[in-house]
């Protein structure tokens, strides 16, 4: 079977800096492909066949299909299929301090590794009803109509109504009650919750294993057979991704954020930054001092 990757640096070559992207087309049939962002998928009109995880299921208006990033999936036997994709590089977009983060559904569907779903057989797939997708596809609308303006704002009302519409999705899923219990004892994303809950603390692995119910070698192994890192690796990038949305929408100096994230260490702070972003913190906060957070209200917290 073939199969192609479609790079990020592609899909958000008009937007490089801000990897976040809505829009409307016409699917035609497409074989398998790997796609290196999240992808979400809403189903407005026709029909057709969608392949996930080795299978084939039938596809029409209503259903919402999310892909993580590195998923493989494609299209058959199309027939006039209208979607609109909404595609992202979470870990790139300033959300990691948001409470979405401690919410069980936005942890399952969004920071899940894709090993994780294809080993159960299935991508998350929901399909609200017909009132509800309504209301989503005007967040859809106003989402293509900004992504295609080019004014100052376009990217803080980007993110808000694309907070909006993800936080709908995890309300819809959360209330469907048709999918497997998120969370059970010793699995890895518990520990994935775990992680985002407390980065701001000192943590260790077996404070982490301990959350789970796991031996320390054990949930090594299995973190990253799921997770493609260590835990600590994990969370060192976590902490990296909430420095980088401090660094911009607050006033608050280098080692006060450093400390904030769960850096004891400011020089280590600053090396390690550098070693994950390509700069230090003070020339990433001149670089990206014009990018800051919209919220809307979108009913939850």
């Amino acid at each position: 079977m073939y199969i192609f990757t479609m790079l990020a640096k592609n899909s958000f070559k008009d937007t490089p800096d801000f990897p976040l992207r809505g829009f409307n087309l016409e699917q035609l049939d497409t074989k398998p492909h790997i796609h290196e962002f999240s992808e979400i998928v809403f189903v407005r009109s026709g029909s057709g066949l969608y392949w996930a995880t080795g299978k084939m299921k039938m596809i029409g208006r209503g259903d919402i299909l999310i892909l993580p990033s590195n998923g493989c999936h494609g299209y058959y036997k199309t027939d006039n299929l209208k979607i609109f994709n909404m595609l992202f590089l979470l870990d790139k977009l300033p959300l990691p301090h948001l409470k979405l983060f401690s919410n069980p559904s936005f942890m399952y569907l969004f920071t899940t590794p894709h090993e994780f779903f294809e080993n159960k057989g299935h991508y998350p797939c929901i399909h609200p009803k017909e009132n509800k997708f309504a209301e989503i596809e005007t967040l859809l609308d106003k989402i293509e109509e900004v992504y295609q303006s080019r004014t100052t704002a376009r990217d803080s009302m980007l993110l808000g109504y694309f907070l909006a519409l993800i936080s709908i999705v995890c309300d819809i899923w959360e209330n469907q009650k048709v999918h497997e219990p998120i969370y059970s004892s010793g699995d890895i994303v518990y520990a994935i919750s775990f992680l985002n809950k407390n980065y701001m603390n000192n943590i260790y692995l077996e404070d982490i294993a301990k959350a789970c119910s796991m031996s320390p070698n054990s949930l090594l192994r299995n973190f990253k057979k799921v997770t493609g890192c260590t835990p600590l690796e994990y969370l060192t990038q976590l902490r990296i991704s909430q420095a980088c949305f401090l660094l911009i929408n607050s006033s608050m100096r280098g080692k006060e954020i450093a400390e904030k994230c769960g850096f004891t260490d400011f020089a280590y702070f600053i090396r390690i930054f550098r070693k994950k972003i390509g700069c230090t913190p003070r020339q990433y906060k001149a670089q990206n001092k014009n990018k800051k957070e919209i919220r809307l209200n979108t009913g939850t917290d």
